[in-house]
């Protein structure tokens, strides 16, 4: 399923998000999934995002819309392939096993996660994607060694950086407790 995603008033197309399914479901607790608390899923999605200065508001937006779809609060996309602009092997991507949307405006990144800017690849086991809030666009992706930082949205919108992959080299390992 294809469903094209449009913002406010304007009828430019600012993304296009694609599922292979839609279902409900139980959000987990460890191994136990909970009949008492239902979810709505997606499963082998891919949202390309067009507009690089609405990316914010598509990230926010498309959850909020397959929660109302679904009826329920919580939601849980897997297999998960969000594409920032034009999808090239070049595209900046972030990709994941498993994304839960948080009403907070967080996204939990689990089972895999892989940040590509421009031919530069960062992966970890898990990591977080901070949709609205003063640390809008913060990726953070944890490992054992230490967590990387990358502020999305600004280097996505930064006219004075060359690409997004210049951006992604300056950043260093931050401590696990370092905000």
């Amino acid at each position: 399923m294809t469903l094209p995603v449009y913002l406010g008033d304007d009828m430019h197309l600012a993304a296009l998000l694609r599922a292979e399914r839609l279902y409900a479901g139980f959000q987990r607790r460890g191994f136990f999934r909970i009949g008492v608390l239902p979810q709505f899923m997606a499963d082998g999605v891919t949202l390309e995002l067009h507009d690089a200065a609405r990316c914010a508001e598509v990230l926010q937006g498309v959850p909020a819309k397959l929660r109302l779809w679904g009826n329920v609060g919580a939601l849980e996309m897997r297999r998960v392939v969000v594409v920032f602009g034009a999808p090239t092997t070049t595209s900046t991507r972030l990709e994941a096993g498993r994304a839960l949307c948080g009403q907070d405006g967080r996204w939990e990144l689990l089972d895999g996660v892989v940040f590509q800017a421009g031919t530069n690849r960062v992966s970890a086991p898990s990591g977080r994607l901070q949709i609205v809030g003063p640390k809008a666009g913060r990726l953070e992706l944890a490992s054992d060694q230490a967590v990387y930082v990358h502020h999305l949205f600004q280097s996505l919108n930064n006219t004075h950086a060359t690409t997004p992959a210049a951006a992604l080299k300056t950043n260093k390992p931050i401590s696990k407790d370092e905000d």
